[in-house]
């Protein structure tokens, strides 16, 4: 035997064409026999090599496929049965407020236009307040489009803000919040627009 494998070695030594076939055999044979022992696993089989059992598994770690016995109905206890739980209660919208730089017809770009599009779409199932500033440089400084019956402009005279004075919001959100405490019906519902009104909301909370 020895001697045998002294000639196969030295065979392979003196030719590498034949040694790299070996290799390559070998490696298929070694990956075929992982993948036959993977899918053995999967299966519950057992595979055997040359007398050895790779595949083979106790059977207390043995799947079992046998079904549980029936239960009565009859001999479940009530007391144990768990009550039907209470059906979640949804909180009724009544009242939004919406804080925004912009509305019709004082509008400089397209948030007041998605303000008024809002407004008037939700409308038709709550009331909305919506809390705007003045500019009392100019003469409309603090018109926009007249309340309706579920639309609600309020402008805060108090309050000059402009894009023109950014330290300007910081006082508009100072007074937001007061200027919703005072309001008739305290809203579900607070909506910032814009980031320049993200501080008025971020008190009212």
């Amino acid at each position: 035997m020895n001697q045998l494998l002294s000639v196969i070695l030295q065979s392979l030594q003196n030719n590498v064409y034949l040694s790299f076939f070996v290799i390559l055999l070998v490696s298929l044979l070694i990956i075929f026999i992982l993948q036959l022992i993977a899918a053995s696993h999967k299966e519950g089989r057992s595979v055997g090599f040359f007398g050895i059992n790779l595949g083979a598994k106790p059977p207390s770690e043995q799947l079992t496929t046998t079904s549980p016995p029936p239960v009565s109905l009859d001999k479940i206890d009530k007391k144990e049965v768990s009550p039907r739980l209470p059906p979640i209660s949804v909180p009724v919208l009544k009242r939004v407020c919406m804080i925004s730089s912009e509305y019709p017809p004082r509008i400089y770009g397209g948030l007041g236009v998605h303000v008024d599009n809002l407004s008037k779409a939700i409308s038709s199932h709550v009331d909305v307040d919506i809390i705007l500033p003045c500019n009392k440089n100019t003469d409309d400084g603090c018109s926009y489009y007249p309340r309706t019956a579920r639309i609600h402009p309020e402008p805060m005279a108090k309050t000059e803000a402009s894009y023109e004075k950014p330290i300007s919001w910081l006082f508009f959100a100072q007074h937001v919040s007061d200027k919703i405490k005072n309001l008739n019906t305290l809203p579900d519902i607070v909506h910032c627009h814009d980031w320049v009104t993200i501080l008025g909301g971020i008190k009212c909370r």
